[in-house]
């Protein structure tokens, strides 16, 4: 039986990850931010930022504890990834599937998150969501967003 992720309500608090590349442009996290409160729900550490590691967002394993810190935590019911880039293959060896597995969320990305989704649900059979991270949300128009909610 493949695992699903709890449905969202309005007020759930949704955690964001950069399990990829750097975002030079905070801006478009608090513009994605704003739109995702926009739809009713609550953003886990709305100040966040992530210190950049060259091309990637942060070192190998400050992005896999990132992940599995915001598996764990009780109130995150979904996890959005900020953005796609480069980086998501090299987290795969680390990425602790039973985790994930015993706290099902949904996982929202694109780009290079999908190497992410496909070993999640190779792995677990736990469904993962192809859609936009993060910071492209401002990218995308009413029915784009309309269909992500």
């Amino acid at each position: 039986m493949t695992p699903l992720p709890p449905p969202l309500r309005t007020g759930d608090y949704i955690g964001v990850a950069a399990p990829a590349g750097y975002l030079a442009e905070h801006e478009r996290f608090h513009q994605g931010c704003r739109l995702i409160k926009d739809m009713g729900f609550e953003i886990f550490e709305p100040e966040k930022r992530w210190p950049g590691h060259g091309y990637l967002a942060d070192t190998d394993e400050d992005r896999v504890k990132e992940l599995h810190r915001l598996w764990l935590h009780p109130e995150v019911k979904a996890i959005f990834s900020l953005w796609g880039g480069f980086g998501s293959l090299r987290l795969l060896d680390n990425l602790d599937l039973d985790l994930i597995l015993a706290h099902p969320k949904l996982f929202i990305g694109f780009s290079d998150i999908t190497v992410l989704h496909n070993h999640i649900v190779d792995k677990t059979s736990m469904m993962c969501l192809h859609g936009p991270g993060l910071a492209s949300l401002v990218d995308c128009d009413q029915p784009s967003h309309e269909r992500l909610y």
